[in-house]
């Protein structure tokens, strides 16, 4: 848009007009007025740097704001005489302090000149209008001398683009339902304000103590201009609550989200959690656009009793450097006796601020029923979900942390709701993931053990017409243990969910020796190998196991291994069931040995003589051969049991009594013993004799 306060610049005479003096000149006028007219001139004494000369332009009539793309001025200069002043430069109103445009010859002065006077390196967009529609013409004459310059005409124009107005969305009439509201409150007390609930139990239609979440949703959807359900009931916390009692839309007291929009026909909710983000500006982003465009999101705030959930209206100024929102509680919470409730006040005066907000709910006024899928953990478990493309979105074991790559999803915990009353404890976490317009095909659903018990996962789709499906499934969590599931999606509302449990655990691999076994993993034998494996229960099946010796290539096994040669070996196996789960290698090794150890023994007399019961020295030598010996042993066994030498492997250097009984017709007899066994169990023994003779006569 351009804007020119002055006639097209065609000529002379319908250019000119007059311009009010802005600021004195240290000049000498021809005319002293405070008009500078056509074929009036300047002429006097220039001081160096001093601005001279400058005329105000009329009002532009620019919006505020508006951004600046160009400023021309053209002016139509007769010289007179200049001597001494070089160059001057154009200067526009109080902006001449960005950088100036460059200063031009004094040679330039005659003639018509059009000038570029745009700020440089200036905000383009100004925040008042002072500057442009006060903004004037002026000269900076630069040196020192004499100047004699007549001005014929003055022009300016300027190129803006106005600011882009946003329109002010109208505001949401605010509904105002408490949970505590006797009718439909289940609280068995009189009056129904009072607490007179000993030993009282919770269950999931107890509106007056965990009903926030369903009372804050029916705030929000009644706000909207939905005053019936679909069932043509009039909408309010306890019409909502039997609805979604009757539609699938609680589980453990858990509501589903996205089951509710079904009961007026809006679009399923946009879900966030905060996680583990400390600051977490993408929550605070999302609150503060919906309220612009005219939503009531619903938050999820921890308190000390559990979750609570509510609505907010307005976005409020800043408290303590954080965002603050003015509440629609559904509660008098916590419970004071007489308490009117917390509806108008802010959440930094009943809630601690935004640092407390870690979940956000918002339901889009005026949107229509989508395609979306929702599934909920009950502890003790994590979940992940993997969609057909490929992409996940949950806990994931590896990082210990939450990812969000499935398209329009979102996953996160959301606490036990806290009875209103915080005399009760709060009820069991959530895991819960949800994602609007879900790819057709199949989707994996991964569970992690994060404790020991019981479990309960739930699945339920909603269509564009409004129709839920579910499935409920239940299982016992160990810590660290894996589980996976997997099931069809499809968009045709007749089609159920069906949970099929996906074989994710591999084979396990047995391995059986047969043979004549000795020390460890030592055999004499033979030895044949038999593998067997099994899957788990309910599991594919195992499809094939293989094997390797001592490294060499794989074979399919079949039927039982036998090894007949000596050495040492090494078998590898492991097993693959139908679902392609493949086992971790195992390893098993062993030795084969059917070779007796070797004994050398000898001994320097055989006869001692004579039986004069003198010691007589002998000398025993012996030796063992053998690459896993495990025992040798030498001794010496005296038929009198008189002397027993210790005796090792080597050169041994003993003593023996000659000596004999006179009845001994055969002698004495001193048996020398050498004994060895190796690992695989193969035994050698050999004997020597030494004899104290009865006689001569051997």
């Amino acid at each position: 848009m351009i804007v020119t306060p002055s006639k097209a610049f065609a000529n002379l005479s319908d250019e000119f007009f007059a311009l009010s003096v802005y600021s004195g000149c240290n000049l000498n006028w021809i005319n002293v007025g405070n008009t500078l007219g056509q074929n009036d001139s300047i002429y006097g004494t220039v001081t160096n740097h001093i601005p001279v000369c400058s005329w105000k332009f009329p009002p532009f009539n620019i919006p505020a704001n508006s951004k600046v793309n160009k400023i021309i001025a053209r002016v139509y200069n007769s010289p007179l005489g200049n001597s001494g002043v070089s160059s001057m430069s154009p200067t526009l109103g109080s902006i001449q302090t960005c950088v100036p445009p460059p200063f031009w010859p004094a040679t330039l002065f005659n003639g018509i000149h059009e000038y570029d006077v745009t700020p440089q390196n200036c905000p383009q967009t100004f925040p008042t209008l002072d500057n442009l529609n006060s903004g004037y013409v002026g000269w900076v004459f630069l040196n020192s001398g004499n100047v004699n310059l007549q001005t014929d005409a003055i022009s300016m124009q300027i190129d803006y683009t106005p600011p882009s107005v946003t329109p002010t969305p109208t505001p949401t009439p605010v509904s105002d339902f408490k949970q505590t509201d006797p009718q439909w409150s289940t609280l068995p007390s009189s009056p129904p304000n009072q607490l007179t609930r000993i030993n009282h139990t919770l269950t999931c239609e107890d509106m007056y103590n965990i009903g926030c979440a369903v009372t804050a949703t029916s705030d929000v959807l009644y706000s909207y201009g939905n005053t019936t359900l679909v069932d043509s009931a009039t909408l309010d916390p306890g019409s909502l609550n039997n609805w979604l009692t009757n539609n699938n839309g609680f589980n453990s007291c858990s509501i589903a989200w996205a089951n509710a929009s079904t009961a007026v026909k809006i679009g399923a909710p946009h879900m966030n959690f905060r996680n583990k983000d400390t600051t977490w500006p993408k929550g605070q982003q999302e609150i503060d656009d919906a309220l612009s465009n005219g939503d009531l999101p619903i938050l999820g705030i921890n308190t000390q009793y559990g979750t609570h959930f509510l609505a907010v209206s307005e976005k409020l100024p800043d408290v303590n450097g954080g965002p603050d929102y003015k509440l629609i509680d559904p509660a008098q919470y916590p419970f004071v006796q007489g308490n009117l409730g917390n509806t108008g006040l802010s959440l930094s005066q009943k809630y601690g601020g935004f640092d407390n907000v870690y979940e956000t709910v918002i339901y889009k006024k005026g949107s229509t029923l989508q395609n979306s899928l929702t599934i909920r953990g009950h502890s003790p478990i994590q979940l992940l979900i993997t969609d057909p493309n490929g992409k996940a979105t949950g806990f994931d074991a590896g990082t210990q942390s939450i990812i969000e790559d499935i398209p329009n999803s979102a996953y996160g915990i959301e606490g036990g709701i806290a009875p209103v009353t915080g005399e009760l404890p709060a009820q069991s976490e959530t895991k819960y993931f949800q994602q609007i317009n879900p790819s057709e095909g199949k989707y994996l659903v991964k569970i992690i053990g994060t404790g020991s018990g019981d479990y309960m996962i739930d699945l339920s789709k909603t269509d564009e017409q409004g129709n839920v499906t579910t499935q409920v499934i239940n299982g016992n969590a160990e810590k660290n243990k894996l589980e996976e599931y997997s099931f069809e999606y499809t968009q045709i509302a007749s089609e159920p969910i069906i949970l099929e449990p996906v074989d994710i655990t591999p084979p396990t691999t047995n391995i059986a020796l047969y043979g004549e076994q000795g020390q460890d993993d030592w055999y004499r034998s033979n030895v044949n190998i038999v593998l067997s494996a099994t899957d788990e229960e309910n599991g594919s099946g195992v499809d094939k196991t293989f094997y390797r010796l001592n490294g060499s290539g794989w074979y399919t096994y079949s039927e039982q291994i036998g090894i007949n040669n000596e050495g040492n070996f090494k078998i590898d196996y492991y097993s693959v069931d139908q679902a392609g789960n493949k086992e971790i290698m195992q390893s098993k090794s062993f030795h084969i040995d059917k070779t007796p150890p070797q004994i050398s023994l000898s001994v320097d007399k055989s006869y001692l003589w004579p039986p004069n019961g003198k010691m007589v020295p002998v000398t025993v030598t012996s030796s063992f051969t053998d690459n896993n010996l495990w025992l040798k042993v030498i001794n010496i066994q005296d038929e009198y049991s008189e002397i027993t030498p210790l005796l090792t492997e080597g050169v041994n250097n003993i003593s023996l009594k000659a000596y004999r009984r006179d009845n001994d017709m055969d002698g004495r007899n001193y048996t020398i013993t050498a004994s060895a066994q190796d690992k695989a169990g193969n035994a050698s023994q050999k004997l020597e004799n030494i004899i104290v003779l009865h006689d001569q006569r051997k």
